[in-house]
């Protein structure tokens, strides 16, 4: 439980620590890939399950977002993510501009990155996934 929290609080400061001037939000880079991953790997044992994925995956989303009030209460823009704008776009379900935790929670599926089905992912999966969906 403790490394868990202790993960969850790894990407609650990275998202905090986004961009401070707004600008365009690049690919995501190896390093931020693996802090994401070992926040998503509660139990630090290289491999993310369901479970781990589910119950962490809305912070993955904001990995780049700006500390702002806006985005706490409305959900980050696409400069403020390091999506593309196809998958931006994919998650936007209500077309405001903005992904809510909602939308996020919806459309970021576990079998989009556990493309083989195993019942977990790696590092390098979550690599190659982020990859496809970031600019």
């Amino acid at each position: 439980m403790q490394r868990a929290v202790s993960s969850q609080l790894v990407i609650v400061a990275l998202l905090l620590a986004g961009s401070a001037d707004h600008s365009p939000a690049a690919a995501y880079t190896d390093q931020e890939v693996a802090t994401v991953f070992k926040g998503l790997d509660a139990d630090g044992d290289g491999k993310v399950t369901r479970m781990e994925y589910e119950t962490n995956k809305v912070l993955v989303i904001y990995l780049k977002a700006p500390v702002d009030v806006n985005v706490a209460d409305q959900g980050p823009t696409l400069k403020q993510t390091g999506l593309s704008r196809q998958y931006f776009d994919s998650l936007d379900k209500n077309h405001d501009g903005r992904l809510s935790p909602t939308e996020v929670v919806d459309g970021l599926s576990f079998e989009k990155i556990d493309t083989d089905n195993k019942g977990y992912f790696t590092r390098g999966e979550l690599q190659k996934f982020m990859k496809e969906i970031s600019r």
